[in-house]
């Protein structure tokens, strides 16, 4: 398996402002590695480098040793920390989810740290998130100018919605279970853009060819893949990436990730400059969260959930 074969592209360049020369370029390499690969890996070095550590650190040593925190949490209105979900191989995957919508921070650091809430956590979550933020609306942009739908980016924008999540894969394997299995099977993700922090290697990606790939991990590296609501909404034209987690070794894995979907009510429909006769449209228009609600562990798992989403709709 080679150590990375997506393509890698550099958000580094002060000079990487919208119209420039470095921007045009930028733009034209996440065009074809979103049309031919679904992802890429990001160089990006606008996050806080200390923050992302101490988030990192955060997570292995305070929030997932609480086991009693992680059971109180779960009866929080936002009812999202698990400890295991139908995609997970075994009983050793836990995630928090919905930070950054309205109050979950604050919620989930009262829920962890009751007696103050602890604000510095709260401070680290908002600013690591505003920085990569700024490189989801980078990425996005030029999919819009790069598709001839610059007029569209803005409302496009305003329906969106940002969730962080974090993610811990447990070194433990339990008895009877093969190690060789996936933690995380293969699947597309649901919404439009997903932007991941590996602590450590595991995330693996499906080539056309149907080799596995395993991206980089470095301290300035971010693997962004497209999902599939970008899929829907550009007719085909970008792909969703088909991923995976394997992990060997004796380590705990952390992750760090940014998903981005529609609000609640926004209808997902292929915008006119994308259809034609040589590209009749591919899918119907459908509401995000009847999407979520149809899709199911063995669509997800063989990656056709938006294929027969689509072929279910009237």
């Amino acid at each position: 398996m080679a150590s990375n074969t997506i393509p890698t592209i550099d958000f580094c360049n002060p000079n990487m402002k919208p119209g420039s020369e470095e921007w045009e370029s930028t733009k034209a390499q996440v065009i074809q590695a979103l049309e031919e690969n679904g992802c890429f890996e990001a160089i990006y070095d606008k996050t806080p480098k200390e923050t992302e550590k101490e988030l990192f650190s955060k997570l292995k040593e305070e929030i997932y040793p609480m086991e009693e925190k992680v059971k109180e949490y779960v009866g929080k209105p936002f009812d999202k920390y698990v400890k295991e979900i139908p995609r997970a191989r075994y009983n050793n995957f836990r995630r928090t989810m919905d930070l950054l919508l309205p109050g979950s921070i604050e919620i989930f650091a009262n829920t962890f740290w009751p007696e103050d809430g602890n604000p510095h956590f709260c401070k680290m979550v908002n600013s690591y998130s505003s920085s990569i933020k700024e490189l989801d609306a980078m990425v996005k942009r030029m999919i819009f100018e790069g598709l001839g739908l610059k007029d569209r980016y803005d409302e496009f924008m305003d329906e969106n919605i940002f969730i962080m999540r974090f993610l811990n894969y447990k070194k433990e394997i339990p008895e009877g279970n093969d190690a060789s299995v996936p933690r995380l099977m293969g699947h597309t993700d649901s919404g439009f853009l997903t932007i991941v922090k590996q602590g450590l290697p595991g995330l693996q990606v499906l080539e056309k060819n149907g080799e596995w790939i395993e991206p980089n991990v470095s301290p300035n590296s971010y693997i962004v893949s497209a999902a599939d609501s970008m899929l829907a909404y550009t007719n085909g034209r970008l792909k969703s990436a088909f991923h995976r987690v394997k992990i060997a070794g004796d380590t705990d894995r952390f992750s760090i990730i940014l998903f981005t979907s529609s609000k609640p009510g926004y209808i997902i429909d292929t915008p006119k400059e994308l259809v034609d006769e040589e590209h009749p449209r591919l899918y119907k228009p459908y509401d995000v969260t009847d999407y979520y609600k149809f899709i199911s562990k063995s669509a997800y798992e063989t990656g056709n959930a938006l294929k027969a989403f689509n072929e279910s709709l009237n």
